[in-house]
């Protein structure tokens, strides 16, 4: 018997076989059966139902390079996040991760994200993480129904946005609430501030932890209980060190108000490149135990002070009268609070503060 070639079928005789004329011209039957002519190659390569076209290749080539560039663009951006995150009313729940997310949703009626039951979200953000600054965060909340306590704060990651757990902290910092219990119908408004580190043995919930590069945001609803929380919005951003308003300019501060660090680490406010307030001449900070105490003006030497006595205390009391250190200076008689201008007596009359 001849061996048979695999794909046509052509029939080989054996070297003890004597090939017929019949046996010949089968195997060029099978050929003809078999092969494609040149007409029927052109008709098939026509066909785009069978296959892709060459302009259908060039374009699928295109959008595999383009949905390649994208994918590329979105690990550069989750590398490089911005300084602020603004959650509202609108679906953002894509972002949470690490969550039941069956429990999660967006409630366009209720124009918020529902929460039901235990859940901690986690929102990817991954801001960086400047050790200079500080991060303010705020969230309005809802309690639907249920109880279980409420959580806010942030969730430390490293270069390689990896979990961090390097201080004694809850699992995470939660600068915007710590356990809050709020009563079923009302809604709230919980806000905090966070910067620098904490060392290893510190557990402050108002610093990250140590060695943290990026944070996420995480959202802790009904704690250890039940029921229904929504999240109505979610603010967090990076603090300027320095509000600049009106006309940039790169050399020169025309036209423009100034409050912060004029780069010599002295710190006043400007406008139109002259002073309103020197530096480091009055401060607005808070003063452990300052209380009611208007205006500080630190005394020669003591600008870095947190005690009152290291500063000359300015302020007006609800009868006009002017005190230095609760000591009256001076009596309405001299100086008033009108239509919301500071002014002076004269002699002749009342002026502004301003002179004119």
């Amino acid at each position: 018997m001849p061996d048979i070639t695999p794909k046509l079928g052509i029939k080989k005789p054996l070297g003890n076989e004597y090939v017929s004329r019949q046996s010949f011209n089968d195997n060029w039957d099978t050929v003809d059966e078999r092969v494609a002519s040149q007409v029927e190659l052109n008709e098939h390569k026509a066909d785009s139902t069978s296959h892709i076209t060459e302009t259908e290749r060039e374009n699928w080539n295109s959008a595999e390079v383009n949905a390649k560039a994208y994918v590329d663009q979105m690990q550069y951006m989750n590398h490089f996040q911005r300084d602020c995150l603004v959650l509202g009313n609108n679906d953002w729940t894509p972002f949470v991760y690490n969550a039941d997310r069956s429990n999660i949703a967006y409630d366009p009626e209720l124009k918020g994200v529902l929460v039901t039951g235990h859940n901690a979200c986690i929102i990817q953000m991954r801001i960086p993480i400047d050790p200079e600054s500080t991060y303010y965060g705020r969230v309005k909340i809802k309690k639907i129904s249920g109880d279980g306590t409420f959580y806010c704060g942030a969730h430390s990651l490293n270069h390689k946005f990896e979990n961090l757990y390097t201080d004694e902290a809850h699992s995470y910092n939660y600068f915007v609430s710590g356990v809050t219990t709020i009563p079923v119908g009302e809604t709230r408004v919980l806000e905090g501030t966070i910067s620098g580190y904490n060392a290893e043995d510190e557990a402050s919930p108002h610093k990250f932890d140590p060695y943290a590069a990026y944070f996420d945001m995480v959202i802790v609803c009904n704690h250890y209980g039940e029921g229904q929380t929504l999240i109505e919005s979610l603010e967090v951003y990076k603090v300027p060190h320095t509000l600049y308003v009106g006309n940039h300019g790169l050399n020169t501060m025309s036209e423009k108000l100034f409050i912060g660090n004029n780069g010599k680490g002295e710190y006043g406010i400007k406008l139109n490149n002259s002073d309103i307030i020197g530096a480091n001449s009055i401060v607005f900070r808070d003063i452990a135990n300052a209380g009611d105490e208007g205006l500080l003006f630190p005394k020669e030497g003591k600008e870095s002070s947190t005690n009152l006595e290291d500063y000359y205390n300015f302020r007006i009391d609800k009868d006009g009268n002017g005190l230095l250190n609760g000591s009256k200076i001076f009596t309405e008689e001299k100086i008033k609070i009108e239509d919301g201008e500071l002014k002076f007596y004269t002699g002749t009359g009342w002026k502004r503060i301003s002179g004119y």
